[in-house]
């Protein structure tokens, strides 16, 4: 069989790619946006695998002074060790994307994922596997011919959620990483990574699930409870049971924190109902609430007319929203000339086309007032992130960008790296603002200009709004680059 070479994105200040030999069992795995553990000198990195195939990337006949890729003397390349990801973390898009900034911002590709993975998602974290099903003795049944998948089975079933490490060290086997991905494709089990400490997690709550099969076994459960309780032992176990049973019908999952404030009971008392089979403890993600949630209210019936400036505009753009072609607007108009509201109704038609959108706003002008806007108009669609956040409130719009949860993300300069799936429009507002240039740090781009290299790579839109346009865009406008 012949060997494959990947060459992965380190995240250090060096020019250059750095390639690695595929293992036979991560071949499946191994796949262009991914992360990959790999050995780089003497420590163990995180890179993002930009290229893969059977002949030797940009290191032939090169050595790194790290030992990153290929061995300095023996000529040989190493290994990669393991792959964080099921599916890419990162889009064609954004590949391209990153690889036109790394070319004309002259900036280290590894450095450009960096600032494109805008919540530290390319940074290693702990992952833990847990079961999907309980009918254990079918999925071994099902699983019989292939032992690793078998055996962690089995371990998981003893053990419940356990960390992947944890396993390895179990199953004495250094690469289990087929074998857990094949289990998660197959749909028996879960991988969720949890970041290293000072890192960023999910958030997640404890709750207790009800449905009628419980309600019903709790009602027996009660009738059959002693009359006399002298040591009281029984009295909170009573208690969370009938608070439970009055959490009304059909399926539900009941927050902890609520059952134990309303029945002054103990977590202890939880786990002996959990031992003695009446109820489960599970957990669940729960988004984190910023700022902006605050200013989600209506705004109350307000209807607006748009003046014929505004309805032209809206029509041009929108014919190449409709078309599919890619195309750059210059929106030249004074301030309270009603811009926004041309960014709303476009966007308007963009998610009923199925698409999504970014807004790209300088940080100053991301007041209340704008956010709740949008909000009034597309509710929970709509994600916001800017540096006032915490890092997990913006892991959480990252998150749900990623995952389709929201369509619309509204932030700075770092928001055009959203990685929101069929992007089919991006406004940039106050386009002309200095803020959009990053000074502090490589790589030293311009959000506009990567704003309408991402759009043109997925045939989408650009918007750049503006009372007093740059010379940039104002001669591009002139010339017919732009609209």
């Amino acid at each position: 069989m012949s060997e494959i070479y990947a060459d992965l994105a380190i995240p250090v200040a060096v020019d250059r790619l750095f390639t690695y030999l595929v293992p036979d069992e991560l071949r499946q795995s191994v796949r262009c946006g991914v992360r990959a553990v790999v050995p780089f000198g003497r420590r163990t990195v995180v890179g993002v695998v930009m290229r893969v195939g059977p002949s030797r990337g940009p290191l032939e006949n090169e050595t790194d002074s790290e030992g990153g890729g290929q061995e300095a003397h023996a000529g040989t390349f190493k290994y990669i060790r393991e792959v964080l990801d099921s599916d890419p973390i990162l889009t064609e898009d954004l590949l391209s994307l990153s690889r036109w900034m790394a070319q004309y911002y002259r900036a280290p590709l590894g450095e450009v994922l960096k600032s494109v993975l805008t919540v530290s998602a390319a940074r290693a974290g702990k992952r833990y596997a847990e079961l999907c099903r309980s009918d254990i003795d079918a999925i071994l049944a099902e699983l019989s011919p292939v032992k690793a998948q078998a055996s962690i089975v089995r371990e998981l079933s003893s053990r419940g959620r356990t960390a992947v490490s944890r396993l390895q060290t179990i199953l004495g086997s250094k690469r289990i990483s087929p074998a857990l991905h094949a289990l998660v494709a197959g749909g028996y089990i879960r991988v969720e990574e949890e970041m290293r400490p000072g890192g960023i997690r999910p958030r997640t709550e404890s709750i207790i699930p009800v449905d009628n099969d419980r309600r019903v076994h709790w009602s027996r459960w009660l009738s059959e409870v002693p009359a006399q309780d002298p040591a009281g032992r029984l009295a909170r176990q009573e208690a969370v049971i009938r608070e439970l049973l009055s959490a009304g019908i059909g399926d539900a999952m009941v927050p902890v924190k609520a059952i134990l404030r309303k029945t002054g009971a103990s977590f202890p008392t939880l786990r002996v109902l959990e031992r003695k089979g009446l109820l489960s403890l599970e957990r669940r993600e729960v988004p984190r609430a910023d700022e902006y949630d605050l200013y989600a209210s209506s705004l109350g019936a307000q209807e607006i007319v748009l003046n014929s400036h505004q309805r032209d505009a809206i029509g041009t753009i929108l014919r190449s929203v409709i078309s599919g072609e890619f195309k750059t607007f210059l929106l030249f108009g004074v301030t309270g000339s009603g811009k926004t509201q041309v960014y709303i109704e476009a966007i308007r038609v963009v998610l009923e086309r199925g698409k999504t959108a970014i807004v790209l706003v300088p940080e100053i002008s991301l007041t209340p007032q704008m956010v709740r806007r949008f909000k009034h108009q597309f509710g929970e669609r709509v994600g916001v992130q800017h540096s006032r956040m915490s890092a997990g409130e913006r892991y959480d719009v990252w998150r749900s960008a990623r995952e389709g949860r929201i369509s619309i993300v509204i932030g700075p300069r770092s928001a055009v790296f959203a990685p929101l799936k069929n992007l089919g429009l991006v406004v940039v507002d106050e386009e002309q603002e200095p803020s959009y240039k990053q000074y502090d740090q490589s790589p030293h781009y311009h959000a506009r200009d990567v704003a309408v290299m991402r759009a043109s790579y997925l045939n989408a839109v650009v918007v750049l709004g503006s009372a007093t346009p740059s010379f940039e865009s104002y001669f591009n406008a002139a010339g017919g680059k732009y609209e």
